[in-house]
C-alpha cells in the first residue's frame, strides 16, 4: 500500500482550489487575478490537469469558459470537501493559533445600520479579545459564502430553503413602520378605511428592490393591504430610504429598529399602517460538531 496516497494523485487541494476558481469566474482572466497569478501560469496549470486527468474539464471560447460534463462533476462533488478543509484550518487558527479571535460575519443589505449594535455590542463587550470581520452582501452571497465556509455567520431574511449543512442558530421579528417626511399633512381618514389606503398610494413611495426575501414579503404585504402603490425609487438600503424620506422625497415602509437610531427622527413622521408587518431576521451558521467557542458565545451574546 501506498503511504502517501496524496503524492501520487491526479490532482490536490490546490489544484482543485485552481479549477474551482476558474469555473466560478468563468474566464482566465478574472480567475488569474483572484488566483494572483499570470493567465499563461494559470493556462498551462489546466491543461496540466487536464492531461493527468486524461479528460477536458472546460471548454473555451472567446468570450468564456465553461465546465464540461466531466468538470462539473468534479466542482460538484468536491466543492463539500474544500469547504471542509477550509473550516477545519480556520478552527485549527481560533484554537491553536497565536492570532486574535476573528469571526467572520456576513450581513445581508438589507439589516440597517441602527440593527448592528444590538449583534456586536455586548459581544465586543464579552470577549475583549474578538475581532469581527463583518461584511456586506446579498442574500443569496451570504449563503454560498457560509456553505463553503468563507464566512463564520450570515444575518438575513431566511430564505425558502437552507443548503443542507446550514442551521438557524439564531431567530428574532423585526417589525415595520410606514414613515413619511415630517412636513407632510397627516392623512385625516382611519386607518383602515379605502379612503386612508387610497390616499397612501397617491403618495410617492421608495420602495425595496432586488429579488430579496424581504423585498418578496413587502410586496405581498403590498397586495394583502391592497396597496398596489407606484413606487417613485427603489432602493437596496432602508438607512438610504429613512435619510431620503426625511428630506422630503417620499414615503417608505421600514424597520422600527432602524429609524430608532436615527438622528433627525424629528424630521420624519410615523403613519399608521392598514396592517401590521414584521419579517423574520436568522443567524445561520453551518452545522459543525464542535464550533469554535467564540461562534457559540457570539450567538449567545446577541441582544434581540
Amino acid at each position: 500500500m501506498n503511504p502517501n496516497p496524496l503524492a501520487t494523485a491526479a490532482v490536490d487541494l490546490n489544484d482543485l482550489h485552481f479549477l474551482r476558481t476558474l469555473g466560478e469566474s468563468g474566464s482566465f482572466t478574472l480567475a488569474s487575478r483572484r488566483l494572483h497569478v499570470t493567465q499563461s501560469a494559470l493556462t498551462r496549470r489546466i491543461q496540466a490537469i487536464e492531461a493527468r486527468l486524461g479528460t477536458r474539464l472546460f471548454e473555451r471560447t472567446t468570450r468564456a469558459v465553461r465546465t464540461t460534463e466531466a468538470g462539473e462533476f468534479l466542482l460538484q462533488q468536491s466543492s463539500q470537501l474544500l469547504s471542509d478543509v477550509a473550516q477545519l484550518l480556520h478552527q485549527f487558527q481560533q484554537t491553536h493559533g497565536n492570532g486574535p479571535m476573528r469571526i467572520r460575519v456576513g450581513v445581508s443589505h438589507t439589516i440597517s445600520l441602527a440593527h448592528l449594535p444590538g449583534l456586536f455590542s455586548r459581544n465586543l463587550q464579552n470577549q475583549p479579545d474578538l475581532q469581527p470581520v463583518v461584511s456586506h452582501h446579498p442574500s443569496s452571497t451570504l449563503l454560498e459564502q457560509l456553505a463553503d465556509a468563507s464566512l463564520d455567520l450570515a444575518i438575513l431574511c431566511p430564505p425558502k430553503t437552507l443548503p443542507a449543512n446550514i442551521r438557524v442558530a439564531h431567530r428574532f421579528n423585526d417589525a415595520f413602520t410606514v414613515i413619511a417626511p415630517a412636513q407632510l399633512p397627516p392623512p385625516p381618514f382611519e386607518p383602515r378605511s379605502q379612503a386612508y389606503k387610497q390616499w397612501l398610494r397617491a403618495q410617492p413611495w421608495m420602495t425595496l428592490g432586488g429579488h430579496s426575501e424581504t423585498a418578496a414579503q413587502l410586496r405581498a404585504w403590498s397586495q394583502r393591504c391592497d396597496l398596489a402603490v407606484s413606487s417613485r425609487m427603489e432602493l437596496d438600503s432602508f438607512d438610504l430610504m429613512i435619510h431620503l424620506a426625511a428630506v422630503g422625497v417620499g414615503i417608505a415602509h421600514v424597520p422600527i429598529r432602524a429609524i430608532a437610531a436615527f438622528p433627525r427622527r424629528r424630521s420624519l413622521r410615523r403613519l399608521p399602517s392598514p396592517e401590521r408587518f414584521s419579517r423574520q431576521l436568522v443567524v445561520l451558521a453551518r452545522k459543525d460538531r464542535n464550533p469554535p467557542a467564540a461562534i457559540t458565545q457570539f450567538i449567545d451574546g446577541i441582544l434581540f
